[in-house]
């Protein structure tokens, strides 16, 4: 699982982990041997990218065990019910079993949410230094993003959903980060911005979301630095 300040997430997003499950419930009738998964996946059991697909499953709440793997009620229902329904409900039960990702639909306002404002709730959700959180925002939006409309939407679009995701071809993880570093290859060149201080320092393109994180930065900083007395507030009434 990956870390980020006090809280964990899944490496891998809900519904790439639920394809995996519906393969162990169409082909293993729901339960698998964890080195049977590895080879089905062609991973080695031992492996970190075996290690953290296991561990997001586990986090999701799709399967349970250690050596000989169970796939949740949640998840036979998301995957294996056969009515669209069902599997909208198990889907959504799944998706609120994350707590980061959980805190942070409560704090937001549905729908999507400006780069900036999402940075300043992971940060405060986590403690982590704002760099820590400028360079793993990326995927936790990604991924919240994903499950965010399973806590959102009513039942009838969270089974639109649920029939499109089943529609679409789920690949490996390495297949969405090629694209990802395709879309970077493609994409036009840009100046970057480099902010540094005690503690880490970010370096990313200059473009207005990324603009918005350094502002983000520099605020939370500052916040900081004011409770723990270091620096007082300037006197606004002061002649």
């Amino acid at each position: 699982m990956a870390k980020l300040g006090n809280a964990e997430y899944p490496d891998i997003g809900l519904l790439e982990c639920l394809h995996t499950a519906r393969t162990i419930q169409l082909d293993f009738g729901g339960e698998i041997k964890r080195g049977g998964l590895a080879h089905v996946l062609g991973m080695a059991g031992t492996g970190g990218a075996f290690a953290a697909r296991l561990g997001s499953m586990r986090m999701w709440g799709i399967v349970d065990g250690r050596s000989n793997l169970r796939l949740t009620d949640a998840a036979n229902r998301a995957v294996g019910s056969g009515n669209v329904g069902i599997e909208a409900a198990g889907t959504s039960a799944l998706a609120r079993n994350v707590p980061l990702f959980n805190d942070l639909h409560a704090r937001l306002q549905p729908g999507a949410s400006d780069k900036a404002v999402l940075a300043a709730a992971v940060q405060e959700l986590t403690d982590a230094p704002m760099p820590d959180v400028a360079s793993k925002l990326p995927q936790i939006e990604r991924l919240f993003n994903e499950v965010r409309r399973y806590m959102e939407l009513p039942e009838a679009d969270r089974v639109q959903s649920v029939q499109n995701a089943n529609a679409a071809s789920v690949g490996p993880i390495e297949n969405h980060t090629a694209c990802e570093r395709k879309s970077i290859r493609d994409a036009e060149p840009v100046a970057s911005m480099k902010l540094s201080f005690d503690g880490g320092e970010m370096v990313m393109d200059e473009t207005p979301d990324n603009i918005d994180l350094f502002i983000t930065a520099l605020v939370t900083r500052k916040r900081n630095l004011v409770q723990q007395g270091a620096y007082d507030e300037p006197d606004s009434g002061a002649g």
